[in-house]
C-alpha cells in the first residue's frame, strides 16, 4: 500500500494531534494520528503495511453503521506522520506541529512544559472544524 494513498486516507478521514494524559500523579502528551472508517476491511489492509491498533469507535447505532478506528500513538504516531508528512494536503500544517513534540521527562523544565501546552493549543485551533488552511506548508 503506497504512503499517499494512506496520505490521502489521513486528509480526509484522519486525525492528527496531540493527547494529554492525566494520572493522579502525573500528566503528559502523545502524539496521535488516527483514521476512521465503516469498513473494516480497509483498516485491516492498512494496518498490514503500517501497524497500528483498530477498535470500534463511539457511535449512536440508533443512526449510524459501527464506525471504526484505526490509530497510532506515541513514536509509532511521529515515525508515520513523518513518513505522510511529504504527502499530506490538508494536514499537512498540524502534522507539523505535531512533530515537534518532544517527549516529556521527569524534570523537565518549566519552559518545556509551556512549550508542550503552545504545541496542544497550537493543534486544538488548526483542528477546529471548518477551519481552512490558506498554505500547504
Amino acid at each position: 500500500m503506497d504512503i499517499r494513498w494512506l496520505a490521502g486516507f489521513v486528509d480526509g478521514d484522519g486525525s492528527i494531534g496531540i493527547f494529554k494524559t492525566v494520572t493522579p500523579t502525573s500528566f503528559g502528551f502523545t502524539a496521535i494520528l488516527a483514521v476512521y472508517n465503516t469498513n473494516l476491511r480497509v483498516l485491516h489492509a492498512i494496518k498490514r503495511t503500517y501497524g497500528g491498533h483498530i477498535n470500534e469507535s463511539s457511535y449512536n447505532p440508533k443512526r449510524q453503521k459501527v464506525c471504526y478506528q484505526l490509530k497510532w500513538t506515541g513514536s509509532s504516531a511521529r515515525n508515520l506522520i513523518s513518513r505522510l508528512l511529504p504527502h499530506l494536503q490538508l494536514k499537512q500544517q498540524v502534522a507539523r506541529v505535531v512533530l515537534k513534540l518532544k517527549a516529556r521527562r521527569r524534570g523537565d523544565s518549566p519552559n518545556a512544559l509551556k512549550r508542550q501546552l503552545s504545541l496542544l493549543s497550537q493543534v486544538k485551533k488548526l483542528n477546529n472544524r471548518g477551519t481552512l488552511y490558506a498554505s500547504r506548508g
